[in-house]
């Protein structure tokens, strides 16, 4: 791909407009030889312009066929509300355009697979936003691991008043999709519950392929907001706090040495602390260097399977 790219930014809801776009607008600030011009999409005209003009990009429209048939963008990134995202990224991936595409990728398993086959076939690369990948303190987390292996991985995820119905298949995708990057594979049979809590709520057990023990404490209306990773082998344990949901630190501790904090937050912007920024430049490097960014549809489809499996009752697993 030819180094000074036109991107397409489809969406320009809060979610886009207040972290995608600022992370964008820094990417583009730092690599201007890199980014031309920024053409933002919405089916509210005026929500398109005004997100356009905040961030100092140069077009809006409320077309995407449209744009893609007369701007032709060199990339793109759909910021879209779940119920759209597949119908958008049909299009862009049909059109053979590089796509960042929001989590989750679909409403359903079935159209997460849907997506995998789509971007198997496609003449450009499809990535998928799991911006924990790219959280600072979990990246610290995985370097300290270093390639040994986990024997317990523990997770508590925790939120205020989000008692919605898809919070397990749309937020806590996260932390699932997390968990896999920290120990591997799950094994989907595995899923035990302790008992009930109520709507979105769950306490359960699993191994990873790899023979790890895990627990997932998926708590959406607790009394404070909480996102922690424990992550525990053979002489080390670490515990990662999220920047952006968490206090933002990695507390490690190795066998006959004395415990270590590392502490993230500082003054940066939110964009930053919660991986938004690293996964913006993942996407736009490897458009512009033409290899495939990661994570691709068929590396998240596993997280996707086991949110919804989460997601079932105990008496539907049996």
């Amino acid at each position: 791909m030819k180094n000074r790219i036109k991107l397409l930014v489809v969406g320009a809801g809060p979610h886009g407009s207040g972290f995608h776009m600022p992370a964008l607008a820094h990417y583009r600030s730092r690599n201007p030889d890199r980014v031309g011009s920024v053409l933002v999409c919405d089916l509210d005209r005026d929500r398109a312009a005004s997100a356009a003009r905040k961030y100092g990009f140069e077009e809006s429209a409320s077309d995407v066929e449209e744009v893609i048939g007369d701007w032709r963008p060199d990339a793109a990134m759909v910021l879209t509300s779940v119920q759209a995202t597949v119908e958008v990224g049909r299009r862009i991936i049909g059109a053979g355009i590089p796509v960042l595409l929001e989590k989750p990728p679909g409403e359903t398993v079935g159209e997460a697979e849907e997506l995998v086959v789509l971007s198997a076939q496609a003449a450009a690369p499809v990535m998928v936003s799991m911006n924990r990948r790219f959280d600072p303190v979990l990246r610290a987390a995985m370097a300290r691991v270093n390639g040994r292996r986990c024997r317990y991985v523990r997770v508590t995820f925790a939120r205020e008043r989000r008692n919605e119905d898809r919070f397990l298949t749309e937020t806590a995708l996260h932390a699932v999709d997390a968990m896999r990057m920290l120990g591997g594979d799950i094994v989907p049979s595995s899923l035990r519950w302790l008992g009930h809590g109520g709507t979105s709520w769950r306490v359960a057990t699993f191994k990873f392929a790899a023979g790890a023990m895990g627990c997932f404490e998926i708590l959406p209306a607790a009394g404070a907001r909480a996102e922690r990773y424990e992550i525990t082998g053979e002489g080390f344990r670490g515990i990662a706090k999220t920047c952006f949901y968490d206090d933002g630190e990695l507390c490690w501790k190795e066998l006959d040495s004395e415990p270590e904090l590392q502490t993230y937050r500082a003054s940066r912007p939110v964009w930053e602390l919660d991986g938004t920024l690293g996964e913006t430049c993942e996407f736009l490097d490897s458009c512009i260097a033409g290899r495939a960014p990661r994570p691709a549809p068929a590396d998240v489809l596993d997280s996707v399977r086991i949110a919804h499996r989460l997601d079932a009752t105990p008496e539907c697993l049996g």
